[in-house]
């Protein structure tokens, strides 16, 4: 989920020829779903946060459905079924970066 100056460097290295596995390796999106990426992005400031990240509410992934047009009964089922399961992923890695990080 992480790859900030990370992928400068890497990107450097390709630039110079060399190409680095964890680029071979690196997830790519779905032209189509590009749209549900920069949603998740939009959503991710409602959340509460508190003792860690709480979820990305129902109520303003429905908000948010609305503002832009997607009103069909299904397609806001797929919709909020995307952004649940991208929510539910980011939750898990932060827990997990945190209980590591307590580990030391």
């Amino acid at each position: 989920m992480e790859w900030g100056a990370e992928e400068d460097f890497l990107l450097g290295l390709l630039a110079e020829g060399d190409i680095p596995a964890a680029l071979l390796s690196r997830p790519s999106l779905k032209r189509h779903l590009l749209p549900i990426w920069d949603a998740f992005h939009a959503l991710a400031g409602d959340r509460q946060l508190g003792m860690g990240i709480g979820p990305i509410p129902f109520t303003a992934i429905d908000r948010y459905a609305g503002r832009f047009g997607i009103d069909d009964r299904d397609e806001f089922h797929r919709f909020h079924a995307l952004i649940s399961a991208m929510d539910a992923a980011h939750q898990k890695h932060w827990a997990d970066k945190v209980r590591d990080a307590a580990r030391g």
